[in-house]
Order: structure tokens, then sequence, then C-alpha cells
């Protein structure tokens, strides 16, 4: 920035054509200067000289943008800048300062301390132009009454904080404060980036220039936290008595002393100040300070604390007492903070084709299948492709020919020409019964029978057409589908099945810009698989529509974490939630006095709403029906719809029964004038998790949402229409555990819309959320409301609903929309991993989701064992809380949770929040047994001891073989080259072997000055379980390497899958504030081509070895005989010295590393790492990686690739005299990273 002026700053461009707004410089308006005396307070300004006097002083400023404080542009609420309370105190503090500095007024030069502040009304700041504000002193008794004032727009004045300055409060000076002392009573730390995400979740939101919070320890009821003014601003810190960024950081230490229970039952809501008994300065503050917050009350709507401020020494330099925040309720936030719409989201498809696309199921290993087979042959060709791959198969039709119950016909061969005399085990089943599932899992999988590796449902594509389509096939059709579905899912948990489960349609979503006539009788699966998705994950393989077989052996086979596929003219499309980009209307809706409207639900309170809304639009004649007559409410509203001039037909009608609705369009046809429009309003539920649930509740939720949607496009096809509206649900974009049958229902009227669009008729979809006061959402009682604000969940303010609907209606563009608003950071921590449906939103977020799964994680690696079980107490106490929507004081530790009103829907919320915090999947019967939340913390302490656990001391694999020197690391963590201890250590990570021996190469390359680690996998020695998840081995070895290097900047990297894990520890590290200065990867894929056929194949790539082993020898062998002729074969030769020193059973162990390291590595889904890959690239390719693996990082890695080739194969480029190569760009690499910033040891 030019010398004496504040940091420029950025401004949002627009960035699509029809934000048409100007943006170029105002040269006039910027040349104007900026109202502030540079030698004095930017906040506090200069001294105003009046002609007249009132006995009062003025100061006036002005701040904000392109002034000398304008880093309180930074301090944003939501989507707006708002000044800080801090600002205010700052303003207060400065004119004492100036008081006393002068001997002015009332007190001479006795100190002045701030008392009895409120905090009247925020102030907004404009996004281009500086505001003006005034400081107003008034005497009062031996001190002063001042008062903060801002000019409106309107040329008003208008009031934000006011308080007392009061002397006479330095005769004794504080006492020094203990550093140590507090630091031992905060035993928890927390970086700065979760500080701010925390902070971002409650809405506010602090860009770098405004962050003055370095680092957080947390304590019972306390916070102690490092600030430190940002570099930028630091050149006029003696401007100001106590800097607002510093006044404020210590602010924001309240929010970490809240407890993690406190502040998930908050809902995420936003807290502002409102008052503050008192405020001291002591002494000239410095640009460096630690600060402490210690809670002294609190209650449901406020939080009140106290806080100092003291330098490194002890020494105190200020003190506020009493300072109480507030919660801000919805409607304040969304009226004044939310400048952006960012509740309105469609779905885009996206061309993504299959990693490993030329692999599919027939080249694995083989297993048994079940596939529900549809008549059109596709079922039959998937099995005689698998069984000709040596797999299993069982073929289920649906029942057509009458064979009873599901009995099993006589075994029909393959009809593929591909495995000649193949014959396939066959069943028919009648989909509405669900006793046939039962016998069908006992009979045709006995349990001493190899277990199921998939079930493929194929039912859906045996549905009719959409113009062959009637009510009564309609709903044969839901039975077919929903119905199988439901009762296969049932039939499978009962048995406990583990297979993962695919559903097939047909042309039942509209994808992309080809948007044809859909099969609308298949959608309802699309929200009842979305749904399965959320209740039984480990059991979800995905929705595919539209594939061939090769595709459909290709999903099902490799597959990845995409859940909505669909195939279109060759290419795989997959579905992701993008935000909704709103088109203006050439003018705003117009509604015909001289047409008819009908309002299906309209006698409830959202139909009344609209209807409200459509008269004062202009319309003249409403139809509202409902199942039953008009109740005393009703009729007051419908008799002021009268009064405005409206006639309103009321018709008690259902709109599921086609004759009563074709009666009904007779009446109209007589008594009104021309229908133009319909808003298809009605709806119910049933909620009920699917193990529970059967096709009755089905029927009676999807009755009005199918049959009801379908008679009304079927009767008004012939008509005129301006608008054909469906009010959908969210529940069927995103799913809804519990509401499977909710979901499928609305599924159905999602692709209607897009069916009546391909018929050129009118059609729009309309996925809402849950409305505030009106609707179903609305007869919840308080706890399930609290439950859905908990998850993310927000309710649309029917203010706010109307006029989104209103605008929609006007886009004759849209087709569908979902509207609900969202905490995404929030909703988002309900999985493990962000959902690929979701991914594009997860990625738009300024902070990770993560960021709180690893504090609680961070939390707990950091603490003693000693102290697991009280950190897990207050952790569960709080999710326990948010689920059952009550508060953590109300809840009795010794009280078994199944007695607290916690039903299975809540108990899915639970396990969910535990599985993606902590990494740790407990079996739903643990939350419906009668154990507390004290058993459960000590259940989950010891399933973390399993995982996290010391490693026992056994024998050293080849590599320390010799006594290492006791260096007080773990046992993991190996000493490759112990180098000059001042230079930043490099951590290599294990390959899928388990050992690192594969690096001695590279060491060897390495300067000797280089210190180097290697962390070796658990489970070599065989007496402890391997980790089988990425996510968990980065947590774990990220303790390990901080035992040698407690803070960064870090240097990891990892061969193969080592550099998968090395990746993750660095996205895991970032999101703890910490700086990765490299990351590299060794020839890292993301997941093989082909599988290995043996165990013996697998050691022969991973090891690299040469052998001609006699095949025919090896198949005559069991799997041990096999391994020990390879052993001795490999010793003969010399091959893989790694092997040398080892037999058979540890051989057996590093084959159970390798298993889970496959497994890890299939089943990883990375996120976006905000910075930059060195990728060394092997130039030899073979068929198990793919050719290019760096691409599949590129998307992955915010800073981009950078890609050396390596010469040699995946094996070979770690070994001399390839890896020399890598060796001397490593050097480099370290070199200058790490000039860049010391490592402390």
């Amino acid at each position: 920035a030019p010398d004496d002026r504040p940091p420029r700053r950025k401004v949002p461009l627009p960035t699509y054509p029809f934000q048409r707004q100007r943006y170029w410089i105002d040269k006039a308006r910027l040349a104007r200067p900026v109202a502030h005396d540079q030698a004095g307070n930017p906040l506090l300004g200069r001294r105003l000289q009046l002609a007249e006097t009132d006995n009062k002083i003025r100061f006036e400023s002005r701040i904000g943008f392109d002034s000398l404080s304008a880093y309180l542009m930074d301090h944003r609420v939501f989507d707006v800048a708002v000044v800080p309370g801090a600002a205010y105190l700052e303003i207060a503090l400065a004119v004492a300062a100036d008081i006393a500095a002068t001997g002015v007024g009332a007190t001479g030069r006795s100190p002045l301390r701030v008392n009895n502040v409120t905090f009247e009304q925020v102030l907004i700041l404009p996004e281009e132009e500086t505001a003006t504000v005034q400081l107003v002193l008034s005497p009062e008794g031996p001190g002063y009454h001042f008062q903060v004032f801002s000019l409106n727009p309107e040329s008003d004045w208008t009031l934000h904080a006011q308080g007392q300055l009061s002397p006479g409060y330095l005769e004794e000076q504080p006492g020094m404060i203990e550093p140590a002392r507090l630091r031992a009573q905060c035993a928890s730390e927390l970086s700065s980036a979760i500080h701010y995400q925390v902070l971002h979740e409650h809405g506010v939101n602090i860009t770098p220039d405004f962050q003055g919070v370095k680092q957080l320890f947390q304590g019972d009821g306390m916070a102690l936290g490092q600030l430190a003014l940002p570099e930028s601003w630091r050149r006029w810190d003696d401007d100001y008595q106590l800097h607002p960024i510093l006044l404020d950081g210590g602010f924001q230490l309240l929010l970490g002393a809240m407890s993690d229970s406190e502040r998930e039952t908050s809902n995420k809501e936003t807290y502002l100040p409102f008052t503050l008994k008192w405020l001291q300065l002591h002494r000239p503050a410095g640009t460096n300070l630690w600060g402490v917050a210690e809670m002294t009350d609190s209650d449901e709507q406020s939080v009140t604390a106290n806080i100092s401020w003291f330098d490194e020494e002890g020494v105190a330099v200020a003190r506020a007492e009493g300072l109480t925040v507030k919660r801000v309720d919805r409607k304040t936030i969304e009226r004044h903070f939310k400048r952006q719409s960012d509740d309105l989201y469609e779905i885009a498809w996206r061309t993504r084709a299959l990693e490993g696309g030329d692999t599919t199921v027939v080249d694995g290993t083989p297993g048994s299948w079940l596939i529900f087979a549809d008549r059109g042959g596709l079922g039959a060709e998937l099995a005689g492709r698998l069984e000709a791959a040596r797999n299993i198969c069982v073929l289920v039709y649906a029942n057509v020919v009458d064979v009873g119950w599901g009995e099993r016909s006589e075994p029909q061969q393959a009809d593929v020409g591909v495995r000649v005399g193949a014959l396939t085990p066959t069943y028919h089943l009648d989909p509405s019964n669900p006793d046939g599932f039962q016998r069908l899992f006992a009979e045709a999988f006995p349990a001493e029978a190899p277990p199921l590796a998939g079930i493929v449902h194929l039912w859906a594509l045996d549905t009719p057409d959409a113009s062959e389509l009637t009510a009564e096939e309609l709903t044969e059709a839901q039975t077919l589908t929903c119905g199988s579905v439901l009762h296969l899912l049932q039939a499978g948990l009962a048995r406990e099945i583990t297979a993962r489960l695919w559903l097939v349609t047909r042309n039942a979503v509209s994808v992309g810009e080809a948007r044809g006539i859909l099969t609308v009788a298949q959608a309802p699966l699309w929200g009842l698989g979305k749904v399965i998705a959320q209740e039984h994950p480990d059991l979800w393989g995905g929705l595919i529509d539209n594939p061939d077989i090769d595709n459909l052996l290709a999903e099902i086979g490799i597959g990845d974490d995409e859940g909505q596929v669909a195939y279109r003219d060759g290419q795989r499309h997959v579905a992701r939630l993008v935000r909704h980009q709103s088109v203006s209307s050439d003018g705003g809706l117009s509604l015909n006095a001289d047409g008819a409207y009908l309002i299906t639900g309209g006698l409830g309170a959202l139909g009344l709403e609209v209807a409200r809304w459509m008269v004062d639009e202009g319309a003249r004649h409403l139809v509202l029906t409902g199942r039953r007559g008009p109740s005393e409410e009703v009729r007051e509203v419908i008799e002021q719809l009268e009064a405005a001039g409206a006639q309103v037909l009321v018709a008690n009608a259902d709109v599921a029964d086609y004759l009563c609705m074709a009666g009904l369009f007779e009446e109209l046809d007589e008594q009104m004038p021309p229908l133009k429009g319909v808003i298809h309003a009605a709806g119910l539920l049933d909620d009920g998790m699917l193990e529970g649930q059967d096709m009755a509740r089905f029927y009676k939720v999807m009755a009005p949402k199918v049959l009801g949607s379908w008679n009304l496009h079927t009767l008004t096809q012939e008509k005129d229409l301006d608008f054909f509206v469906c009010f959908s649900s969210v529940a069927s974009l995103l799913g809804n555990a519990g509401q499977g049958n909710y979901a499928a229902a609305n599924a159905f009227m999602d692709a209607l819309v897009y069916h009546r669009r391909a018929m050129a008729l009118p059609g729009l979809s309309i996925n809402w959320g849950a409305w505030a006061e009106i609707g179903l959402v609305a007869e919840m009682d308080r706890q399930q409301q609290n439950r859905l604000a908990a998850i993310g969940i927000g309710a649309i303010d029917p203010e706010r609903g109307i006029s989104v609907l209103g605008q929609l209606m006007e886009q004759t563009e849209s087709t569908q929309v979902g509207v609900f608003p969202m905490n995404w950071p929030r909703f988002l921590k309900q999985s493990p991993t962000v959902p690929a449906f979701l991914s594009e939103l997860a990625q738009a977020q300024d902070s990770p989701p993560a960021a709180e799964s690893v504090a609680i994680k961070h939390r707990l690696a950091q603490a003693s064992e000693a102290e697991h079980e009280g950190i897990l107490i207050d952790f569960l106490r709080g999710r326990l809380a948010n689920v059952l929507g009550a508060s953590p004081s109300q809840l009795d530790m010794q009280q078994p949770i199944n007695t607290m009103g916690l039903d299975s829907l809540m108990a899915v919320e639970l396990r969910n929040r535990i599985r993606s915090e902590l990494d740790m999947d407990l079996p739903m019967a643990k939350f419906m047994e009668n154990v507390n939340v004290l058993g459960l913390a000590r259940e989950i302490k010891a399933r973390l001891a399993k995982t996290w656990g010391t490693q026992p001391h056994g024998a050293q694999p080849m590599e320390t073989a010799a006594e290492l020197p006791d260096h007080g690391l773990p046992d993991l963590l190996i000493e490759m080259q112990k180098g000059d201890h001042g230079k930043p250590p490099l951590f290599l990570i294990h390959p899928s072997v388990g050992y690192v021996s594969s690096y001695r190469d590279l060491v060897h390359h390495l300067n000797e000055a280089q210190p180097v680690y290697a962390i070796q996998a658990r489970g070599l020695d065989g007496e402890i379980v391997p980790l089988s998840r990425v996510e968990e081995m980065a947590t774990r070895y990220i303790r390990d390497i901080r035992m040698r290097q407690p803070e960064g900047p870090y240097f990891l990297g990892g061969a193969s899958f080592g550099g998968m894990v090395a990746f993750e520890m660095a996205r895991q590290l970032d999101a703890l504030g910490e700086k990765v200065a490299l990351l590299t990867m060794i020839d890292t894929p993301r997941r093989p081509q082909r599988p290995f056929e043996s165990e013996v194949e697998t050691l022969t790539y991973l090891l690299n070895v040469d052998l001609s082993v006699e095949v025919d020898k090896l198949q005559g062998l069991g799997p041990d005989e096999q391994l020990r002729y390879f052993l001795e074969e490999c010793k003969k030769t010399g091959e893989a010295t790694l092997l040398l020193a080892l037999d058979v059973t540890d051989v057996r162990h590093m084959l159970t590393v390798i298993e889970a390291s496959g497994k890890a590595m299939m089943e990883y889904r990375p996120q976006v790492y905000p910075g930059r890959i060195l990728f060394f690239r092997a130039e030899e390719r073979d068929t198990v990686f793919s050719e290019n693996p760096e691409r599949d990082w590129m998307e992955l890695a915010s800073e981009g690739v950078e890609v050396i080739n390596v010469p040699g194969n995946h094996t070979t480029i770690n070994q001399s005299p390839n890896v020399r190569v890598i060796a001397e760009r490593l050097e480099t690499y370290i070199d200058i990273e790490g000039s860049e910033g010391e490592t402390k040891p």
C-alpha cells in the first residue's frame, strides 16, 4: 500500500453477464478527502468546533471503506460489514485519554474508566463509502455520559452505543497475572483456523486483516488466547489505546470459553454484544498480547464473561467485567445481515467418466450376486457376464406367473451366449409380500454360503411408459419398485446382509439440455434411494439411470463415490446440487382476474397463505380443495378473501381420487371462468425409519403426491394453463432419514414436471424446505424443530417463501428449484465424508466443513488418557442435546438414553454425528440399549484405545533390527537419517506393504544433513489390527510426527499409497492451522485399475520380484504352501531383500496390512487440499495403475500439481539410480521452503 494509506481491499466483480452493475472506479468519489485527523485516533476523529455551545463535546470521524479504519470492513456478520462493539469502546477509551491529557471538563486529570455500556443498534458499513460517526460527551456528575451516533442516508442520526466515563479507579494497581497457571487450566489447544471456523458457523465472518487470535486454549468455562495485531495494521498502532482488533480478539475468546455442548445447542446462532459493566485500560497495549475470558453466567439466550488482557510477562494491560452477549433471532439476521439469496438450489449434471472404466466387476474376485431381474433381459445378461467370470448369481423376477410365495423355479440358462450350459438359480417373488423376501435370503443364501458381493435391482425397468400409464397401473408400479426395495432392504437387515445395493432405472430423471419424455413411474425410486443412503450408508451402492450392460458392470464393479449416475448417448453424467441462478423476468407475475386458479391443500395454513398472495396479485376466482371441510379459522380467512373481491369455491375433494377430481373439474367448467393455473400443495407425513415402515404407510403418503399430481396432470392436459406448480420437498433432493415414503412421493412430482415440460406443457416443482410458523413443520413440537436446526436445516419465513414463489413462477426457464435455508458447514458434518452430490457446495464454503471433526479428535489426541472420558462425556452431552432439542444442563448423565425420548430417527442422527466426528461406527443397537451417557463415553473410549493405543514392542522389522538410540519417539516413527537438528525433517509415509525399507535408496541420495523419519504401518507384528481408513492413519501419524516436530512448517511425502496418506495428513494439518511447506507424492494413484489375482501376484508386483514361478505347481498348493514356495524362490535368487529375513507368518501379517491399505485406498474420498503437490511420475506404465495418475489429484490441489517424470516403473523409481532424480528435486524444495520459516523441534 502507498505510504500512510491503508491496505487495499478486494471487491467482488460480476460473474454473470446478466449482473448488470457498474464496476468502474468512481474517481470523483474516491478523490474526496477522508475526514480524519492523521495525528489522532482514526475512530475518534477530530473535535468539532461549534459556534454555539451546549456544554457538550463532539468528535467526528469517517470510518470504514478507504480509511485508516478500513479493517472494520473485514469484520462481517453473514454478508455485511458490521462495526464491532470493540470499536465503540476504543472510541470511549480514546476520548477518555484525550480528556485526561488536556484536563478538560469536570474530571480534570483523573483517569477515566468506561462504565455501564449498552450497545443499542449495530452499524452496518456501506461497501464502497465511508460512514460518518460522531461521539457526543455530556457532563454527568464527576464524569461524562457518552453516545456514539452515525449519520444515515436520510441525514438522520442513529444511536449505536452509550455509556459513562467515570474517574478515580487507578488507586490500586492490578496484580500480576500468571500465564503458566492459566495455561495449565486451559489444556486443550485449538488453532486459529478452527477458532475462526467456529465463528464462521455462528455467522461471524472475519477475514485475515481482522484476525487477532493466533492460538486458543480451552479450559472449564474459560479460554486463553494469544493475540497479535495483523502486520498490515501495525504501523498505526500508536494511534490507538487498545486496538479494536485486539480488543475484539479478547471478546472472541468468550465463544471459546463455552463448552462444546453449549456451543452445539446454540444451533450456531449469532451472538452480538449487549451490555458491558466496565472496561479499564491500565497501560499501553502494544501489538502482541494474551487474553483470558472467564464465563460468569449463561442461559439459553445470553452469556456473560470477564476478560483480561496482559503481556507476555503477565503484566495487566486491560480488564473488562460483565460483558454480556445475546443471541440474535433468525428474522433479525435475515432482515439486516443477509444480503445474498443463498437458499435457492437446482440440480446440475456434470459429465464425469468413471475412473478405471476399462475394468469391471468381471475382472475382480468372484463372489455371489443377487439380481432382481427385469423382463427385458438386462438382468439375465448381467448374470451371464458375471457367471462367465466365475461369480455365483441368483435371479429373482417379479411374480407374473403363479409360483406361490416365491418358490424356486427351474434354473434358467442365461440367454447371452457367454457361458454355455450355465444354470442360474431363479425365483419369482410377489413384490407386495415381505415374507417372500425373508424366505428368499434364508433359502438362497444360508449361513454357510459365501457372503453376498452385491445386489442389483432392475424391476423398475418393467414399469409402463408414461403414455400407457393409468392411475391403477401407477399404484401397481409403486408396489413393484418401492414396495420390493423396501421389503428387500428389511429382509437384508434382518439377515445382517452387508452387500451393497444398486437401484437401476431407465429415463427416470431428466439430464442436461436433452430433456425427453420420462418414465415417471420409476422416479420414486430416486427419492427412496437417497433415504437408504442416509439411513444405511454402509449398504448403499447407488442410483444408475439408463446404463447398458458394460456401464452397469463398471458401476457395480469399480464404482466411485458417486451415488447418482445417469447415462445419455454413451456419456456418464453425475448429479450435483448447485446454487440456482435466478434470471430476471421482464415484468411481475400477472394473475388473470378473468381466470380461475386451483389450490389443492388449499384449506391448510400454507395453502391459505398462497391464496392470500394470489388475491393480492389480482386473482379473483379461487378453488380451494381439502379432504375435510373448513374450520372456523379457515372460514374467517375465506371471508377476508371474499371481502377483498375474490370468488372462493371450497371443495371437499381427495386429489388422489380420480373420479372425485373429474367431477370437480366438471363443476368448475360450469361455475367458474376457465382454469388458468394449478398449485398442488396437498401432502401428508407418516415418518419412520425404513426398517420399521410398511407399504400401507407408503401408499398413504404417496397418494396425494403421486396419484394426486398424476390426476391433475391428466385432467388439465387439454387446458390452456399459465402455470402448473407442484409443492415438492427438500427430502426428494437430499434424502432425509425417516422420510423414505415422503422423499419417494415428492421425487415423482419432480419427474412429472420435467415430463410435462417435454410435452410443451407448463410445469414447476419447488422443493421447499421447512416453513416457519405454517405448514407441516409448524405442526412439529419444539423439540423436533430444534433437531432440524441442530443439523443445519433452517426454516423459511412465510413472507420470504411467498416472495420466492412469485419470483420462480415468473421465470419460465425454471423447472425444478430447491428453496431451503441451510447452514452447510453444520449439515455436512452429518456424514464422515462429503457426499458427491453436495461436493460443489462444500468446496464453495469459506472454511472446511471438517474443522470441528478435526477439533474433537485433536482435543482427544492432545489430552491424556485419563482426560478422555470427561472430554467424551461433554461431547456426547452436546450431541445428544442437539438431537433431543434440549439443553445439556437438562440431561441426566446416569439416565439411559433410550428413556430420554430418543427414537430410532434420533438414534440415526446421533450415530451419524459420532461417525462423522470420531470416525467410529457404533451399531444402532447400542443406542437402544439401557446405556447412559457415561457408559457410551466409556464404550467409545475403549474403542479409541484399540485404534489409537500404544503399539506393543515386538520383533523389529528389518530396517530397525539394530538397536536405535532412545529419542522418546513413537514405536512406528523410524529415524532413517539423523541429520542436522536445525534442519526441517522430512517425514515419509509407508507404502501399502507397511514397511519403509523401500525409502533406503532415497535417503542414501539425500544430503547427510537432512533429517529423515519414516512412519511404518501398525499390524506388521500380527498383534494389532492394521488401520484401514486413510483418515484414521493421517490423524494417528500426525500425533506421531508432532512428538518429533510439535509445529510446522511440515515436509511430507510418500510413495504409492503412502502419498495418499501424506495428502490427507497435509489436509488435516492445514485444517488445524499448521503450515505444510512440502507435500510430495511418488507415483500415487487414486485406486488400482485391476485387482491382483492372488497373494503371490500381489507380492510379486508390490516388491518388484522377477521370478519364473511354475503356475501349475502353485495351483496345487494351499495358501501358506504357496507363500513358502514363493519365499524359497526369492531366497534362491536374492530377489526382494525385504523378504529374506521374513517367514510365512511375517509375510501373512504383511498381506493383512496390504489388504487394509487396499481397503483404505478404495474407500478414501479425498477433499480439496488448499496447497500444492510435487508429483513424481514413473515413466514406465503398466496395467495395474492408470497411465497418468497425477491427473486424479489435479482437481484436489487448489494450488496445482507439479509433475516430474522419473525413469523406472511404479516400484523401481524408488531404487537407484532412478531415485536420484527424486532426491535432487526434494533437496532443492526443502532448502527453498525450509529457509522461509524456522522449524521448532
